[in-house]
């Protein structure tokens, strides 16, 4: 790359940004990304859904949680329902929101707002944000089981 403040100076050479490859000056242990990744499959005519962390591995799967509050969150999940057999999409959402809000009620790094978003083939739908911490001590009535 080559600047100049006038047209009578020479360009001078600065020095590049080091390469996204290069080994970051942090620890590993100090700074770690989890994300998931959703969209649709057009061609397949359904959902993915995937989790992807800082280290470039990439999985995928039909429910994640991530952060510091994950334990928790899966605790509420594996407990209340099998995913696979929520009767609507209200059940799904109602389950999702019960279990970020006991996971941030319980977890000191977790809170905020609670965004979801429903995907499906006609695009991506924000359906619901509340704030983690209105009624988070409340008791939640259990979905129950399917049968």
């Amino acid at each position: 790359m080559l600047v100049s403040d006038s047209p009578s100076q020479a360009f001078l050479p600065l020095p590049l940004p080091p390469h996204p490859y290069h080994k970051s000056p942090l620890p590993t242990s100090e700074l770690s990304v989890g994300t998931m990744v959703a969209g649709w499959d057009a061609h397949a005519n359904k959902g993915n859904l995937y989790y992807v962390d800082s280290d470039g591995s990439c999985v995928q799967g039909n429910c994640f949680c991530v952060g510091s509050g994950a334990n928790l969150a899966y605790s509420v999940l594996d407990v209340e329902n099998d995913l696979e057999k929520l009767r609507s999409v209200e059940d799904a959402v109602e389950l999702a929101t019960a279990a970020i809000r006991i996971a941030t009620a319980r977890d000191g790094f977790s809170g905020g707002y609670i965004n979801v978003l429903h995907i499906n083939s006609t695009g991506t739908h924000h359906v619901r944000r509340v704030d983690s911490r209105d009624d988070a001590s409340a008791p939640r009535p259990s979905l129950g089981r399917v049968e």
